[in-house]
């Protein structure tokens, strides 16, 4: 059968959700509703047979998911995809207990441990990368060694919620032994990565390693072209989308540990992951120094999320909630 979606999404989701259905062979469109009579509208001239929310639910106005919440005489099935999990718990729950969607999928696991509890159907739902966007261009070795960090620091967020996984363990993790012995990174995003990096490491970064925000459709060329791309992830048992999205570019990637990246991706070979500031400075220099390890590692990557892209991610949408046998 051939599901038609409507999909109503902040535009960060919203494109790679439309080529993930329609590549699953779904009529999938995109909305972006003024009110709820345009809402009204737009469902009545698609027809849908499924509604998917994703997004930060403060991406919605309350009147608006209230309003899909007393959908009591459509026909349509309405699903939310959580992309924050419990670091935005409170924001997410209001949002759900709103709009009632028949299913929430959902990023983290203690969501939906919570979910769970209050008798909400839920399943889990990782993040995932669209591979015409992302994909390999080159195994070439960067000759400058550059070691980049695409994304932001949300300084308000590191300011209210000190002890997120991000701040406490990562970036330490992560950025303090390279800072510390004086390797270069390149930020492409906001500046807040320099307070934040003074703020938790007590570490001065050049104002010129910072270049500034880019465009999405342009993260590929950063990821392909870098040595080395920092992963910093945000819970331990999460998975940034940024990981999916570097290693479907063939990119190399360095994560720091957390239970998540070690399940999915600890026996592939291709994303490098350290447990501590030496084993990041150890890890660095060993791919410097044997290129043959670095190529294998890269040719790896995009093998290893060759089953995580957002066709995979609707098929399971489609799956679960219609209870096919595809």
């Amino acid at each position: 059968m051939k599901y038609k979606v409507a999909i109503y999404s902040d535009k960060l989701y919203a494109d790679d959700l439309l080529w993930g259905f329609t590549a699953a062979g779904c009529e999938a469109q995109i909305i972006t509703p003024a009110s709820t009579q345009d809402f009204n509208r737009l469902i009545g001239e698609i027809n849908p047979d499924l509604l998917i929310l994703s997004s930060y639910m403060g991406y919605f106005k309350d009147t608006m998911l209230t309003h899909i919440g007393f959908r009591k005489l459509q026909r349509y099935k309405c699903v939310a995809w959580d992309t924050e999990g419990v670091g935005q718990f409170d924001l997410q729950m209001k949002g759900f207990e709103l709009s009632k969607p028949d299913m929430i999928f959902s990023i983290c696991p203690e969501m939906l441990e919570i979910l769970r509890s209050k008798s909400i159907p839920c399943e889990r739902l990782d993040f995932a990368y669209n591979p015409t966007i992302h994909y390999p261009k080159s195994l070439s070795v960067n000759n400058n060694k550059t070691i980049s960090l695409v994304g932001n620091a949300w300084l308000w967020y590191s300011q209210h919620y000190p002890e997120h996984f991000r701040y406490r363990k990562a970036i330490p993790i992560l950025l303090k032994p390279l800072i510390e012995n004086s390797y270069k990174i390149d930020f492409y995003g906001s500046t807040e990565y320099q307070q934040v990096i003074k703020n938790f490491l007590n570490l001065d970064v050049p104002l010129e390693w910072f270049k500034g925000t880019i465009s999405y459709q342009k993260t590929c060329d950063i990821y392909n072209n870098s040595f080395v791309n920092i992963i910093t992830q945000n819970h331990e048992q999460t998975i940034t989308r940024r990981t999916f999205e570097i290693l479907g570019s063939g990119g190399f990637g360095l994560s720091c540990y957390n239970t998540a990246s070690k399940d999915m991706f600890g026996n592939s070979g291709g994303l490098a992951i350290t447990k501590s500031p030496n084993e990041t400075l150890d890890l660095i220099e060993h791919y410097r120094r044997n290129v043959d390890d670095y190529i294998k590692v890269r040719k790896n990557a995009p093998v290893s999320v060759q089953n995580h892209t957002y066709k995979e991610r609707a098929e399971t949408i489609i799956r679960k909630i219609f209870r096919t046998d595809k």
